[in-house]
């Protein structure tokens, strides 16, 4: 895995596990993508987990991955972005309702899945009530972050496709990706 492991390293519940398809990573009104977009530092990494007990939004969700991290990846900043605008056109087509309620997005830049889905609750409780409190925000992870630091520079995993929007594609090749 090409990922920063000596800064901040984030978290965040999402409702689906197919993230490549949209190629991007939406925000629920309680936190908007540009107010998460300040406090992420470039190439930092995103645990992205799904909630132990999660709702139904775009398909089922695999019991197997339930209150597990399942994925790692990286985003782009880019402010002011709507989900509608950025995400992967065939998905905002097939699930209008889901870019509604995550109106505002930030693009993922590199996407890896975990060849076994781990239980976030093993990184401890702390981090568990405030995924709780907080969930579906981006949180930065206090406590556990050597931990995890350590679980990720073990990990063995390969970096998944994305589908990116045009508009996506042309930002990412500005940026320099």
């Amino acid at each position: 895995m090409d990922i920063n492991l000596k800064g901040r390293i984030h978290f965040k519940h999402v409702y689906a596990t197919n993230m490549e398809d949209w190629g991007v990573l939406a925000f629920p009104l309680s936190q908007n993508a540009t107010d998460a977009g300040r406090h992420y530092q470039r190439g930092a990494p995103v645990l992205l987990a799904i909630p132990l007990k999660p709702k139904v939004v775009a398909g089922p969700v695999s019991a197997e991955v339930c209150g597990r991290i399942f994925a790692v990846c990286t985003l782009a900043v880019i402010a002011g972005a709507a989900t509608r605008e950025i995400a992967n056109p065939e998905m905002v087509r097939q699930y209008p309702h889901v870019v509604d309620q995550w109106s505002t997005a930030l693009p993922i830049v590199k996407l890896w899945r975990l060849p076994e889905p781990r239980p976030y609750s093993e990184f401890g409780q702390e981090l568990v009530e405030t995924a709780r409190i907080r969930r579906g925000q981006l949180i930065q992870l206090g406590e556990p972050a050597a931990e995890v630091r350590d679980w990720l520079a073990s990990l063995r995993c390969e970096e998944a496709g994305l589908t990116h929007s045009s508009r996506v594609k042309a930002f990412l090749s500005r940026m320099g990706r």
